[in-house]
């Protein structure tokens, strides 16, 4: 077993090296370099001989799936010459200009991500600062990644006058590649718990790779990760598996409901769109709610409502960092970019986002149909009145927060389902 996940975690090293220094550790030590073939076949049979021999350890068992779909995932980036691109230079220029410019003024950042033929980003704002639509929340999910990028860029840096420790270069730019496929597999990981908590592990291990192969999740692992999506997904899923365990009684604890908000919080963080699945703890709150007012049970309905008051408590802190961030670029704690996309919510195309031949969620996501239409209405209805453990059947929520097909200014043109969609 241990020479396994010696040759699981080299893999590891290998592919990430390869990716983030451009560099060869087995050309380093050996003088001979292997094909990526090759790498991801040994973390293959590594993976597979943990596995056999972790039976008694079910957590062994899923760091080894994690580690292999980890080197298979960063042998395609390294194919598929993933990189930093399209809305993913905005996340990035957060990012850079806090580690190094301590700031949220990203004038200079944009010129040295290439953005500086882009004007209307350069117009100031009511703080003098360049315009920002884009969420911090990917900072700070990726700086972990982009430390050890710097650490690799400092290095490289003494023996080659081309690579630069300014945030900017290669190895910066490849480490949040890296992150994006680390928190996309965590949130496969979320869709399983999920998943398990209504069918054998068996079928929720294919449910959930169904729907990820059914979306264009994929894409975002492997071909641009540097987009949200990958994190975006991770939380979400994350935050569905917390709200479905914490439902099981109906009856949450005080702690539940606080790490609840605080997640919320953050996954809005992440991606605005996501405080959509904040509605999941506020239907439960409006259950309980009704029930107190029906019983006349004050003390429920109080308590509830101290819940609710608690949770809206730490979703707010969980999103200060935006808020600060605001604060600093457009003078106010809650702001709207005028470069962002606008939310038109007397105009919201919902016939066009459900089947559009543009990015219809029916093509973008073939398997949601299906799944979607198994449920009866019945068992919608009883969705928010039962307890999990009393439901059977349904499916991951692979792509929960993994892609917006709200109308976009900026992610029109990105979107792999239009580029690539199948009747073009």
């Amino acid at each position: 077993m241990i020479a396994g996940w010696m040759l699981l975690v080299a893999s590891v090293l290998e592919l990430a090296g390869r990716e983030v220094a451009r560099r060869s550790l087995v050309s380093f030590v050996s003088g001979s370099t292997w094909p990526v073939w090759a790498i991801v076949l040994g973390s293959l049979m590594a993976g597979v001989l943990v596995a056999a021999r972790s039976t008694r350890r079910p957590w062994m068992r899923t760091a080894a799936l994690f580690s292999t779909l980890f080197a298979a995932g960063l042998a395609a980036q390294l194919q598929l010459n993933a990189r930093l691109q399209s809305d993913g230079f905005y996340y990035f220029a957060y990012l850079r200009s806090l580690a190094f410019d301590h700031d949220v003024d990203f004038a200079n950042d944009y010129r040295l991500l290439g953005l500086g033929d882009k004007a209307h980003l350069f117009t100031p704002t009511a703080t003098g600062h360049a315009q920002s639509a884009w969420t911090i929340g990917p900072a700070i999910v990726w700086s972990p990644f982009f430390a050890a990028g710097h650490v690799v860029a400092t290095v490289l840096s003494r023996h080659d006058p081309n690579v630069n420790a300014n945030g900017i270069s290669f190895p910066y730019r490849q480490a949040v590649c890296v992150a994006g496929l680390f928190y996309g597999l965590l949130g496969c990981w979320f869709c399983f718990r999920v998943t398990r908590r209504f069918v054998d592990s068996r079928v929720a291990a294919l449910a959930t790779s169904v729907v990820i192969s059914g979306s264009f999740m994929i894409w975002y692992l492997v071909k641009e990760p540097s987009m949200t999506h990958a994190p975006s997904m991770a939380v979400v899923a994350g935050f569905t598996w917390l709200w479905l365990a914490s439902r099981d009684s109906m009856t949450r604890s005080t702690r539940q409901w606080a790490v609840l908000g605080a997640v919320a919080g953050f996954m809005t963080l992440i991606r605005w769109q996501n405080a959509l699945f904040a509605l999941l703890p506020a239907c439960d709150a409006l259950v309980l709610l009704w029930s107190a007012v029906r019983s006349s049970d004050r003390a429920a309905f109080t308590r509830t409502i101290r819940a609710g008051l608690l949770f809206t408590a730490c979703a707010t802190a969980a999103f200060l960092p935006q808020m600060l961030a605001w604060k600093a670029i457009y003078g106010s704690y809650l702001a709207v970019s005028p470069v962002g996309p606008q939310i038109l919510w007397s105009d919201p195309h919902l016939v066009d986002i459900l089947w559009s031949s543009a990015r219809r969620v029916s093509w973008c996501s073939p398997y949601r149909s299906p799944a979607s239409a198994s449920r009866s209405p019945s068992r919608w209805r009883s969705w928010f009145t039962s307890t999990p453990r009393s439901r059977t059947g349904g499916a991951a929520p692979a792509s929960a927060g993994a892609g917006s097909t709200g109308r976009s200014r900026s992610s029109a043109s990105g979107s792999p389902c239009l580029r690539h969609a199948p009747w073009r």
